[in-house]
Formats: structure tokens, sequence, C-alpha cells
């Protein structure tokens, strides 16, 4: 089945660029007859202008592709005499090159690592694309716009692609995408993709687990909102290959890879129990919940007391309610979920992923920073002839 989020496997914006080299192996540099200082300046801020056009079209940073010394070459190039078709097919693979001379090429990666969600980890986006081939460890997160990403492992920030702002592009344009690359120490290297403008992190700068890099959006070659993200490796011919991975799961041991719809729990250790109501029939956290009426329902959320005794919690200033199917419903501050919300931008969907998932993820904290979480899965009407599964590890 084809992923109902992502248009096409993101191989990373970077092998994109890697593709302008392909086939186009500049021929060696041979002098040729120098041309007269008129002509030369001529050709060298034609050339310059083309450089500088490339790096704002595909939002490159100066410090990506050391834009002064890639001039200084360029200037060299001109005073031997080299034509402007062989300095242009020169400066496509050499441009190439620089965006990804931070990776290694075939690092030995230990597979024993365990990541930690991109994200909050108190709340399970659903894994929502499968892939295959060179991106067959690549994972899809729906969420909307403008959630927090967070780095998955520490590591130093190799590449930033800022400043993008449409969606749904094409398949020739899918490097119009605002990405964040994370360098690992062991050579690999994990790439956040679809982002919103604005990212949190520039070149350089090193970066712990969990430290917010950015926010997702819609950015790309992207069906509708949700993270993209990878850890891979450079290969041999400049491929670029994603890798096994393992999330932690707070258990010590192997770790999981998520499936395609489904939730996993990650969470730190709840020191609160919540009980949550409708229209006072309790819900159990993670199990679906038969809805008879599509009408608009109220959340009524109590935390239980360690004496036993039930306190409201709905309206408290600790209590945050999450869409965790942002193309089935929408939550209000005050628990409020009304149903059929669904932005067009969630068009993509197919009917029975839409129907059969309808999910709000209550989290609550306490004055003394004590939490507690829940997940009310309910299921409408209309997925009767398609019932939603329960959640799954």
């Amino acid at each position: 089945m084809d992923p109902p989020l992502a248009a096409r496997p993101l191989a990373v914006v970077l092998a994109l660029l890697l593709a302008l080299a392909a086939g186009t192996r500049a021929p060696a540099a041979e002098p040729g007859v120098a041309p007269s200082p008129a002509e030369a300046d001529r050709l060298y801020e034609k050339l310059r202008a083309w450089v500088d056009a490339q790096r704002e079209t595909h939002h490159w940073s100066e410090k990506s592709i050391d834009r002064n010394v890639l001039l200084e070459e360029v200037a060299n190039r001109v005073d031997q005499g080299q034509s402007e078709a062989a300095i242009e097919t020169w400066l496509q693979e050499e441009l190439a090159k620089r965006r990804m001379r931070f990776a290694p090429l075939d690092p030995e990666v230990p597979p024993d690592h365990r990541y930690a969600l991109p994200f909050d980890r108190r709340v399970h986006w659903i894994v929502s694309a499968r892939y295959r081939g060179y991106d067959a460890y690549a994972l899809d997160f729906a969420m909307p716009e403008g959630t927090e990403v967070r780095a998955a492992r520490g590591g130093s920030v190799a590449r930033v692609v800022d400043g993008f702002r449409e969606c749904g592009l094409p398949e020739e344009r899918d490097w119009q995408s605002n990405t964040v690359t994370i360098l690992h120490d062991d050579g690999s290297f994990a790439v956040y993709a679809h982002l919103q403008p604005g990212v949190a992190v520039v070149e350089g700068a090193s970066v712990a687990v969990e430290a917010p890099i950015g926010r997702s959006g819609c950015t790309g070659d992207a069906a509708v909102p949700h993270l993209h993200f990878e850890v891979a490796a450079l290969r041999a011919g400049g491929r670029i290959h994603s890798l096994p991975i393992r999330f932690e799961d707070g258990s010590g041991g192997a770790g999981y890879f998520p499936e395609i719809w489904s939730l996993y729990q990650n969470r730190p250790l709840a020191e609160l129990l919540l009980r949550v109501t409708i229209a006072g029939t309790e819900l159990s956290s993670g199990q679906p919940f038969p809805v008879s009426d599509p009408s608009p329902v109220q959340l009524h959320v109590e935390v239980v007391t360690p004496e036993g005794s039930l306190r409201d919690a709905t309206s408290d200033p600790g209590t945050r309610y999450v869409a965790l199917t942002p193309w089935s419903l929408t939550v209000d501050a005050a628990g409020r979920v009304t149903y059929g919300q669904r932005k067009p931008a969630w068009a993509a969907l197919p009917d029975d992923v839409e129907r059969g998932f309808a999910i709000v993820t209550i989290l609550h904290r306490d004055p003394a920073g004590r939490e507690g979480f829940f997940d009310a899965w309910l299921t409408l009407p209309a997925s009767a002839t398609s019932p939603a599964k329960p959640p799954r590890r």
C-alpha cells in the first residue's frame, strides 16, 4: 500500500544534490587562452551570480558551501582560460560534494544505539508511512504543524535548510523542504524534514539528545503535515542509505521500531492515575470506546488521589489535551471534542484511516511535578464496517 502521507520517500534532500553530479564528471582542468581582464571580469561575475542564485534558490548557507573559497577557485579557473561550460559543470559537481562532505563514506555504525523519539515522548504520534529500498527505515510521524521537534540523538548540526513555505510540491521539487541534518559520532546522520520555517539550530552547533531543533510543518514534497525522520549513512556511489534503528522504551532492552498506524508506550513512568469519562461512562486508556453520536462530546478528567478520592482536573492548568488524529477531530483546552473538523490538508488520508482513528491524548502534571497520561481512543459510527484496532507494541 502506498504511504498516505509523504508523496514519495525523502531520500534525504542531500541525495538530490548528489544527483546533480551524477554522470557529469568534470574533465581535467586544462588551461586555455587567458581571457582579457574585461572578459574575465564578465565571466566571473556571471558565474558568481549563478552560484549565489543557486544558494538562494536552495536556501543554502554560505558556510555549507564555503562560498568565498568556492568563488576563489572559480576565479582561478577563469584566469586559466577554462570555458564557461566547463566551469559550470565543475560547479555542479563541486556543490554536490560540498553539501555532503560532512558525511564519512561507509562508516561503521554500531547497531545497538537506542534513540529517543524526535518529539515529546509523552505524546505518541502515529507512524503513517511505509518506505522501501534505500529508505526502508525512514519514518513519517503524522502530526499537526507547529509540534516541537527534538533531537533523537546528540551530535553536530551538519546542514540546515530553512525558509521554504510551500508543500504538496511535485517530486522534482522535493528538495524544497526545511530540513535539519545532525551528524552523530559514529558517522551516521539523522534527517528531520518538512519543518516549519524558523529552524531553531545553526550549522556547526552541538546539540544534546532531546534538544529542540525546530517545529514540524508541511514543506516540500509533503501531501499533509508530518515529520519525516530517518537515520542514514553515506555509502559507495554517493547513495544515502537509511539505517535500521531502535527507539528506547525505558526497559533497558532491545527497544522497538514502530509499525505503521501503531501507537507505542514510550512515556516516563506515570505517578498519577487519571480517570476519564464521557457522559458518566468511564474509558480505558488506549482501548476503543464506541461513540454512538458524532456530536461534540465533553471529556471529564479526574485525578485519583493517594487516598483513593477523585479530584476534578478537566480544566486544571496542568491538564493538556492533544488531538493525536488531527484529521478526524479537534479538542479545545477544556476537553471538548468535535469530530469532522478535518482540515483540507489531511484530505490524502484514506477513508478507513480517517474513520478508524479518533484519539485524544491527555497529559496532566500536578504542582509537585507528578504526571499522569491517558489515551482516549474513540470510534465513530461510520467506522462500524471498518473497526479500529487497538494500539499495539
